[in-house]
């Protein structure tokens, strides 16, 4: 129960207005503490929540029946779900985007644009395509190495984590398959 409650009290952190468009408000609670930006809306939050509200679905049905009642998050889930499939989705380039609540996003992938791998319900075939291109170790680079941090000229923002945090994970990615 008091995970629970702590979900609840979380969701109505970074979801106040019950949308389904999860932010990240403070460095202290974010995943990446650099990244946080009051506007900007990225993927890694939502496929964490999803993720927790899972396992504590998964950890309750797995107890007898009748031991623990827990609230439903189902509503939370699905409208977090949404907004990870269509508002951070970007079909055209087949990858999740850091957007701004006007749906400007960030050029350049980021990190957050894999993190929903985690997720259970990604469908398969956007799976593959974020794997290919984790796996892919040209996908990031260029001449001069990796260039996660040269600002395009279509970026009206600086990048919003420094490079070493993506370098580092992308490279156990693709060592870790």
């Amino acid at each position: 129960p008091r995970v629970g409650a702590y979900l609840r009290w979380y969701l109505r952190r970074v979801d106040p207005e019950r949308t389904g468009r999860t932010i990240w408000r403070t460095t202290t609670n974010s995943l990446i503490p650099d990244t946080v930006d009051k506007d900007l809306y990225s993927a890694d939050l939502p496929t964490l929540l999803l993720g927790e509200i899972d396992a504590l679905s998964e950890m309750v049905a797995r107890l007898p029946a009748g031991v623990l009642e827990l609230e439903s998050f189902s509503e939370d889930y699905n409208r977090i779900a949404d907004h990870l499939r269509s508002f951070l989705w970007d079909a055209d380039s087949r990858n999740f985007r850091d957007r701004y609540a006007d749906g400007r996003h960030i050029e350049r992938v980021t990190l957050s644009s894999v993190l929903p791998l985690r997720w259970s319900r990604l469908s398969h075939s956007v799976r593959d395509h974020l794997l290919s291109q984790v796996r892919n170790r040209h996908y990031f680079m260029t001449d001069r190495g990796i260039a996660l941090w040269v600002k395009w000229e279509t970026d009206t923002d600086p990048a919003p984590t420094p490079a070493l945090h993506q370098i580092l994970m992308l490279d156990t990615l693709a060592r870790c398959e």
